[in-house]
């Protein structure tokens, strides 16, 4: 562990940083305890800032498909439209028990309560293009398209009343498949995601062979035109 110095507003601000410490191979699964008191306390806090957060990934998928959480996950997974409200507020957060343990600029911040369990904050942003940001962004560095977090809504989960995106079955198809609502084991939230740096170096390719499918099933050409 090392502590780590940033500026906020001008102003520096210290934490004990464990982005080298917090490895799949050191970190425990989370209790429903822990999940629900990490929520519980982000909501407060958040709201005191005039935050909104939103489940995602694993604690998402587990809040619609087990309606708890998904055995042997570690943390909590939630995200935000704004990482610039979510920084300016990281010393009030610090100072009330929400304590910034890593972050890596632009994608996500995690946070401790009483040095036990931690929670995942992504950050939702626009896809850096000019021409695909107008239907697609991402979150912390996966892809999803716009039309699955436009509108939002509130579901029960552990106890308190959380949001997700409106009709959150559709984005949890887009991240995990059509077999989403099947249990695998082993599995990890990145596990079949379509992750940014790889889309961006794809996406024309990816859109090309979409495009000349339909054109292939409306005029009967062979199905191996198509092959990598």
């Amino acid at each position: 562990m090392k502590t780590t110095t940033i500026l906020i507003e001008g102003k520096p601000f210290s934490f004990e940083d464990e982005i080298d410490d917090i490895t799949y191979d050191t970190i425990r699964p989370i209790t429903e305890q822990e999940a629900k008191e990490l929520l519980e306390t982000t909501k407060k806090l958040f709201d005191i800032c005039g935050m909104r957060f939103f489940l995602a990934f694993g604690t998402l998928l587990g809040a619609v498909r087990e309606h708890g959480l998904i055995e042997g996950d570690e943390d909590v997974d939630v995200y935000v439209d704004s990482e610039e409200e979510l920084r300016k507020n990281l010393p009030f957060l610090y100072e009330n028990g929400l304590k910034l343990c890593r972050f890596v600029e632009n994608w996500y911040y995690s946070f401790r309560v009483d040095g036990g369990a931690f929670i995942d904050v992504y950050i939702h942003r626009p896809v850096d293009d000019k021409f695909w940001g107008r239907w697609y962004d991402y979150i912390e560095r996966v892809i999803v398209p716009k039309r699955l977090v436009r509108n939002c809504e509130e579901i029960e989960f552990l106890g308190g009343m959380y949001f997700v995106p409106s009709k959150p079955e559709r984005i949890l198809k887009c991240w995990y498949g059509s077999t989403w609502k099947i249990p695998i084991s082993n599995a990890h939230d990145s596990d079949g995601h379509t992750l940014y740096d790889w889309w961006m170096n794809n996406k024309l390719k990816i859109c090309f062979r979409s495009s000349l499918s339909k054109v292939r099933g409306m005029v009967g050409l062979p199905k191996n035109l198509f092959a990598k």
